[in-house]
């Protein structure tokens, strides 16, 4: 893909503008700072640096990514910090080996978490050396229930960054008694019972078997008054449930043990082959031998079912979405195309709504792509209908009985690949059909009566499909090629039965008439578009002439019904649909506002005197409030203000302790309005007092543009908009 960089430069360009028009606006000293708080980070490597420091290592990330991938240099860096090589600034030179272990971990952390969550600041809680009972040291790495923000796999990693730290500065295994490993197993067991499910149900061997193995000590602080029998253990600080660290192990080492075993390898870990265990076939799954490798031996999302959130697709039922295999400019990411019809057709269905899915991950986020396959639905009158547009969808919707077929989920390849999973078979396709038409020996790439466009895209003739299915001795075009495998051998022997009594009867013209019978079944369930009146059934002239040229004669009885097909089938026919993915939603789509409850459009205290609303002005008409606020006081004359510049002599200021002060509200909303030139400020809502520890205001000025523009503050000062993320590669602005 070629990069438009003038592009990106006026991006760059129009946030320096900006930044440049909120600093000079800080300069003033009107508010709390003399400049914007944010800082702006070009790359991964200055959002490290900007979030857990330290200072300089944005510079050697740069040159080790130069060489080799993120995570081998997120594990370098945590290496280089615990181990003293990396030389830190004078600020944390004199940093003891716990310190540079914490300071390492919480750095290489925040570069596999891309710097973009809040895991490596506040879900790990500390790194410890300690001791163990033979007088050797090891590494605990202590975590935090928001641990769970940074996900599983993140949570692992952590704990693998523990081994590489331990490796680094040369201390030994952590080596738990018996007593701290059964404490794991009682806690999983609590957790489960008395706080929320986990997304992996560990059986207690699992856990016993992860505790004795893991080389470091995972362990974490209360983050539930839920108390445990294994009490006082000496290396455990605390009673309670230690929500954080069962994540890190159940969530993260445990469930994500195939994935851990892979980057362990790579990174030439050794002290983690035990995770193969995991991965190996349990005597009591039904399963074949093809998904044996699977930890997870049901579909997690149809276990956890939530009250209101609709079942979309039952495990690999038929008619559920087909697996199709690539990605549009605005899928990837776990986030998967289906067709704008079906979103039209279910209701649940917006843009960004995310499902749990069976596989290839946990969840996605769904968004239309309109070059897929859209549902079929059966109608109160009996048609059958393949829809392809968002109108026709909305105009049958109330008419649908039964959907058939919910169309394609479009995913990605590297979805697989992300979450090591093996690749299921391909939907029989377009894009497939057409790459076996250009690789037959017979296509000549100077033929100009071939539009390789018009065949990939547009309305194909059924006489045209099996004409060129003969002449380059290729499988039939999927449009049709029916969902075959979905019917038994004897369904389908009673629909051939049909067709050859029938098929003197078809014209080219108007397709063929049938008569309606149990066998209108069989087409539902394939996927062939009908109508029915007068108790006939009317398949339109290209899909009865696919059915006539396909089901030319009786099968015999096999296993799977399309081996049985393909031995009568003059032409060969593909499997159209051998993967689908079970689905249900799981949260609807929520970008909006995040607002406090009442949203206030300033973080200015006014007590109770602006009644229920808490309006400023209704406060201003009692002339003089009695609030507890905070000043600031000028270096120079002394003289207080609550600007960071003196506004009487432009020296700097400095914030004085709170406490209960008269202030006339009505003077200052006055200057306010005068000083930004709005009139009207009847509607602005302050806050019945300030929360943050100083206590010091926002200026009036502030709530006063806000409420005119009609935004709101949340309690840090930022107007905050929870959105859905979603991936797009190519736009036209």
């Amino acid at each position: 893909m070629e990069i438009n960089m003038d592009y990106f430069d006026r991006l760059e360009a129009d946030t320096k503008a900006l930044y440049e028009i909120a600093n000079e606006a800080r300069s003033k000293g009107l508010d709390v700072e003399t400049k914007s708080e944010v800082p702006l980070a070009k790359d991964l490597a200055e959002r490290v640096e900007g979030l857990v420091g330290p200072e300089g290592v944005a510079k050697r990330i740069k040159e080790l990514e130069q060489d080799i991938t993120r995570e081998e240099v997120a594990f370098e860096i945590a290496a280089e910090i615990a181990s003293g090589k990396f030389e830190l600034t004078k600020e944390k030179a004199n940093y003891n080996e716990e310190q540079r272990c914490d300071q390492g971990l919480r750095t290489a952390l925040a570069i596999l978490t891309e710097g973009v969550v809040a895991a490596p600041l506040e879900g790990i809680s500390q790194v410890k050396i300690k001791e163990n009972f033979d007088s050797t040291k090891y590494i605990a790495v202590y975590f935090a229930g928001p641990i769970r923000s940074a996900g599983g796999t993140a949570a692992a990693l952590a704990v693998l960054l523990g081994d590489k730290i331990k490796e680094a500065i040369g201390i030994d295994d952590f080596k738990p008694i018996d007593d701290e490993i059964e404490r794991y197993v009682e806690e999983v067991e609590l957790y489960e019972s008395e706080v929320t499910n986990l997304q992996y149900s560990p059986t207690p061997e699992e856990v016993r078997f992860a505790a004795n193995h893991i080389p470091v000590e995972v362990t974490g602080e209360q983050t539930d008054q839920v108390e445990v029998s294994h009490r006082d253990l000496e290396r455990v600080e605390t009673n309670n449930i230690r929500g954080g660290a069962l994540l890190a192990m159940v969530e993260g080492v445990i469930q994500k043990s195939k994935k851990i075993l892979k980057i362990s390898k790579k990174l030439k870990l050794d002290s983690w082959g035990w995770l193969s265990e995991y991965s190996k076939p349990k005597s009591d799954d039904k399963k074949s031998d093809d998904d044996s490798t699977d930890l997870v031996t049901e579909p997690k999302y149809i276990q956890d079912i939530i009250g209101g959130r609709p079942v979309l697709g039952y495990p690999s039922e038929k008619g559920g979405f087909r697996l199709r295999y690539g990605r549009s400019r605005n899928t990837g990411l776990a986030t998967m195309g289906v067709h704008p019809a079906t979103m039209a057709l279910l209701d649940f269905l917006a843009v960004g709504t995310q499902l749990k899915i069976e596989y290839p991950g946990k969840g996605n986020c769904v968004v239309p792509v309109d070059s897929i396959e859209g549902p079929i639905v059966k109608l109160k009158n009996g048609d059958v209908v393949k829809i392809d547009k968002i109108k026709q969808a909305k105009e049958l919707k109330n008419q649908v009985v039964e959907i058939l077929f919910l169309g394609d989920m479009l995913v990605a390849f590297g979805e697989f690949l992300r979450n090591n999973q093996p690749l299921m078979p391909s939907g029989w396709c377009e894009e497939w059909w057409l790459g076996l038409l250009q690789k037959s020996d017979k296509f000549d790439s100077t033929d100009e009566t071939l539009d390789l466009h018009r065949l990939e895209y547009d309305y194909i003739p059924a006489t045209e499909a099996f004409k060129l299915s003969e002449e380059y001795d290729i499988p039939l075009h999927p449009k049709y090629t029916y969902c075959y495998n979905d019917a038994t051998v004897n369904d389908l022997n009673s629909l051939i039965d049909v067709i050859l009594e029938n098929k003197s009867k078809y014209s080219p013209e108007n397709g063929l008439t049938i008569d309606l019978d149990y066998r209108k079944r069989v087409l539902e369930i394939i996927g062939v578009p009908h109508t029915v009146k007068d108790g006939k059934i009317t398949i339109d002239k290209d899909h009865s002439y696919a059915l006539i040229n396909t089901l030319s004669d009786n099968i015999p009885v096999k296993k799977h019904t399309l081996e049985a097909l393909n031995e009568v089938s003059p032409i060969e026919i593909k499997n159209k649909a051998p993967a689908y993915i079970g689905t249900r939603v799981g949260r609807p789509e929520k970008s909006k506002e995040r607002l406090m409850r009442p949203a206030p459009h300033g973080l200015f205290p006014i007590g109770n005197y602006g009644g229920s609303r808490r309006l400023v002005a209704t406060a201003a008409k009692k002339g003089n409030v009695k609030v507890d606020l905070a000043r600031r006081k000028c270096t120079q004359c002394k003289i207080s203000s609550f600007q960071s510049i003196c506004p009487h002599c432009g020296a700097p200021t400095e914030i004085s302790p709170h406490s209960v002060k008269n202030i006339n509200l009505s003077a200052m909303l006055k200057k306010a309005s005068d000083n930004v030139k709005v009139r009207k400020v009847d509607e602005m809502k302050g806050v019945v007092g300030m929360i943050s520890e100083s206590k010091l205001p926002e200026p009036l000025e502030k709530g006063i543009l806000r409420s005119k523009n009609e935004v709101f503050t949340f309690k840090d000062g930022t107007i905050r908009h929870d959105s859905t993320d979603l991936p797009l590669t190519h736009f036209i602005p």
